[in-house]
């Protein structure tokens, strides 16, 4: 009976150990398998993956040509377009160059004409004034009544052509309300040798506005005339009372 037990004993220690061994194999081979399904994939994968590879690359070799004309075109395209707006940029900057030249010139002028037409004719007034006062003298000295209003009236023929030239281009001047002064200037000068032309301080007044006026123009003139003044200082014109 013992001798069962023990072949007993025996044999469920070799079934265990038959299925601990069994189970280890299973384990291992499983890992195997695994191992070799993974090996096949990544095969296969990266043959795919060369062979894509390769297609690409035929494909890139056979589209090259067309992309490298496509971009040729495309840079072609850029460069023209950059070529237009530079060239449209350097006619708008020489436009404007043009333009401020010629209102360089336009100002240049019109303050020439103003400055030294009227100037001129100042100076002379102040000459026939004082010519006038000395014959209070000494009336060999003095002028001439006739003379005296013949220079007077060649004095208003001046002063209307110099007013009708700075008329001309006064239009384009960029200091805002200079023309209405000078034309005030004109009229008073007008009224100054209608009267006789023999006030003194009535002729300094009119001499102050002028060189008001000369300075603000010659300021503006040497800032370059681009920024027009806002508003120009008045001086209040002379009572009718000192004609």
């Amino acid at each position: 009976m013992s001798e069962l037990f023990v072949l007993l004993d025996f044999l469920s220690k070799a079934v265990a150990l038959a299925l601990t061994l069994a189970a280890l194999f299973s384990v291992v081979f499983h890992k195997f398998v695994n191992a070799a399904i993974d090996a096949a994939f990544k095969r296969r994968v990266d043959a795919e993956l060369e062979q894509l590879k390769a297609e690409l690359a035929s494909a890139l070799e056979e589209k090259r040509p067309e992309l490298s004309r496509k971009l040729a075109s495309e840079v072609e395209a850029i460069r023209g377009q950059f070529a237009r707006e530079l060239e449209q940029e350097k006619q708008q900057l020489a436009e404007i160059g043009r333009r401020e030249a010629r209102i360089h010139d336009t100002n240049a002028s019109y303050y020439e004409i103003f400055h030294f037409e009227y100037g001129r004719i100042l100076v002379e007034l102040q000459a026939m004034l004082q010519n006038y006062r000395d014959a209070a003298d000494n009336i060999q000295a003095g002028l001439g009544d006739k003379l005296r209003s013949a220079l007077l009236l060649n004095l208003m023929d001046r002063l209307s052509k110099a007013q009708e030239n700075i008329s001309k281009v006064e239009h384009y001047v960029d200091v805002i309300n200079i023309s209405k002064r000078i034309a005030m200037l004109y009229s008073d000068l007008i009224n100054y040798m209608t009267s006789g032309a023999n006030d003194q301080t009535r002729l300094k007044d009119l001499m102050l506005e002028y060189g008001l006026i000369s300075a603000i123009l010659r300021d503006q003139l040497t800032a370059g005339l681009r920024s027009p003044l806002v508003s120009i200082p008045e001086t209040p014109p002379p009572e009718s009372g000192d004609i």
